[in-house]
């Protein structure tokens, strides 16, 4: 629409970046949670053959344990810039919109990735044949 207006009455939508500015992390980190939920990500087993299947399973175990601690320390950098923002007051440009609750609400959408990634963890380790194995954990 904004485009549309632009291009047709040279008239654009005030405020339409600040509000991209500040929807744009929650967003990307909604598709954090669908991808640890629905696990549509590739994983590479170029190990698996010659380890067997439950050298494999512990790799497959500590591969989501590294991935679940590395989300942690995301949302723990995430929080903490939210609050940097907060005690510095800032907020968008045209419709001076406070952008800290955005980033605190993105930290908390990771952190329920982070929950979402231990269930997978928990799964995992409990997957005991190979039709249980992390490809049908969700």
């Amino acid at each position: 629409v904004d485009v549309g207006l632009r291009w047709l009455l040279n008239a654009p939508i005030e405020g339409q970046a600040d509000i991209a500015e500040a929807l744009l992390p929650i967003i990307i980190a909604a598709t954090f949670v669908s991808a640890a939920w629905g696990r549509p990500h590739v994983g590479i087993r170029f190990a698996g053959a010659v380890l067997g299947r439950t050298r494999r399973g512990i790799l497959d175990v500590l591969s989501d344990l590294s991935i679940a601690v590395f989300l942690a320390l995301i949302v723990i950098q995430f929080w903490g810039y939210a609050g940097e923002i907060a005690e510095e007051h800032r907020q968008t440009w045209v419709l001076q919109i406070p952008l800290y609750p955005f980033w605190y609400a993105t930290a908390v959408l990771l952190g329920v990735t982070t929950a979402v990634q231990l269930l997978n963890v928990v799964v995992n380790a409990r997957a005991g044949d190979e039709s249980a194995t992390r490809d049908a954990a969700a």
